[in-house]
């Protein structure tokens, strides 16, 4: 069994923590970028209708 150093966990919590901002990092922008994919199509819709209301 091998007797991890305080240096060896506290790089090893730093390294897992950037993996897991990293990765939320990455989630949120894909979110971001439907939110405003669906904000464009409900815009599309509206004047959709609007055109086809006349």
């Amino acid at each position: 069994m091998k007797i991890y150093s305080v240096n060896d966990r506290t790089k090893a919590r730093d390294k897992l923590q950037k993996r897991v901002r990293r990765n939320l990092f990455k989630a949120n922008a894909v979110i971001y970028e439907l939110k405003q994919a669906i904000k464009e199509d409900e815009k599309e819709i509206k004047e959709l209708k609007k055109k086809y209301k006349q």
